[in-house]
């Protein structure tokens, strides 16, 4: 299978990457965003993790607008390259805001659950599917990874 990933480079991107290649897959690493036009023509999957990190920096309104621009912007990019594709993937694994949902406490939710009311769950609803590739959204719940551990 060929797997186009965006976001290849990053915490989740990488163990992605090695993941596939491990499988015997073709991992296609997309250039970062804004660098080059995305080409997903041939790929039979899209895999977009692109973005700024929630966790990297003090959260300014100049950041937080960096973080929601990274976010629409790329999946804009990956999807009009989709659109322009000859052969196209069958899927766009799209990830999103680990916050959708908002802070809850204990409460148990589920993918019925009405979406939070804060900056992450807004981030996470500012990305609507709007290509015919059939698009699974996937949201993650903080990542953790030795190579991620400060000490």
């Amino acid at each position: 299978m060929r797997v186009a990933i965006a976001g290849a480079s990053g915490l989740i991107g990488t163990e992605v990457v090695r993941a596939l290649r491990a499988r015997d897959d073709e991992a296609l690493a997309l250039s970062r965003f804004g660098t080059a036009p995305w080409s997903v023509d041939g790929a039979d999957a899209v895999i977009n993790l692109a973005g700024a990190s929630v966790a990297g920096k003090r959260w300014t309104p100049a950041y937080k607008q960096e973080i929601v621009d990274s976010r629409v912007l790329s999946t804009r990019a990956l999807i009009d390259a989709i659109r322009s594709a000859k052969r196209k993937p069958r899927v766009l694994v799209n990830a999103s805001a680990v916050g959708y949902y908002g802070g809850r406490g204990d409460e148990v939710l589920d993918e019925s659950a009405a979406a939070g009311s804060d900056f992450l769950a807004n981030l996470g609803r500012q990305c609507p599917p709007t290509s015919r590739t059939s698009i699974c959204i996937r949201s993650t719940v903080s990542s953790t990874a030795p190579s991620a551990c400060p000490i």
